[in-house]
């Protein structure tokens, strides 16, 4: 019996990551999905004026517990709670010589 309730307590841990730390960036947004959009946007912007080295972006994100998607310019959060996954999303677009000229923001979650 022991087993079994250990068993489904580490499952519940993996499965809603209680522990997992929502990146500085992410945290405190109004609970309305369009409104925490907005003030992400708001902070992304603040914290990355364009143009900017995507190197820097990267480098931020990444220290922040994003995961970075090289090759389409992404950078995502997500931490799982039942019955939603809520989901951080940063993307840009770059030059040529790596020089971000726009960036933007998505906040929102996906349930079941």
């Amino acid at each position: 019996m022991f087993l079994v309730a250990a068993l489904v307590l580490a499952l519940a841990v993996v499965v809603f990551e209680p522990f997992k730390r929502v990146p500085e960036i992410g945290r405190g947004l109004p609970s309305r999905d369009h409104a925490a959009t907005e003030e992400l946007r708001a902070r992304v912007r603040a914290l990355f004026p364009t143009p900017i080295a995507a190197t820097h972006i990267i480098t931020e994100l990444e220290a922040q517990g994003f995961a970075i998607d090289s090759d389409n310019n992404v950078a995502s959060f997500w931490k799982n709670g039942f019955p939603c996954r809520t989901i951080w999303r940063i993307f840009w677009e770059m030059d040529d010589d790596g020089t971000v000229s726009s960036i933007d923001a998505l906040y929102g979650g996906v349930c079941l």
